[in-house]
């Protein structure tokens, strides 16, 4: 469980602050991709954690499950 915390506090962190920041992630950079509000400025961390909200919802969501017990005490 520990372990599962700390690797989704990871993912968390690493895709907001990039994408916060530097506006991409290292795949979208890979790849030439670059996240932006509809008038073409830079998103910030607000709108890069709101981006993010649905795809780690949805992650918990199926993990939760594939393996229901796992967060029973």
């Amino acid at each position: 469980m520990a372990f599962f915390v700390t690797a989704f506090s990871y993912v968390i962190c690493y895709t907001v602050l990039f994408e916060g920041y530097y506006g991409r992630t290292v795949g979208k950079y890979l790849l030439g991709l670059k996240v932006m509000k509809e008038d073409g400025t830079k998103i910030g961390y607000r709108e890069a954690i709101l981006r993010n909200i649905p795809k780690y919802l949805s992650n918990f969501i199926v993990f939760d499950a594939l393996c229901p017990h796992s967060f029973s005490s």
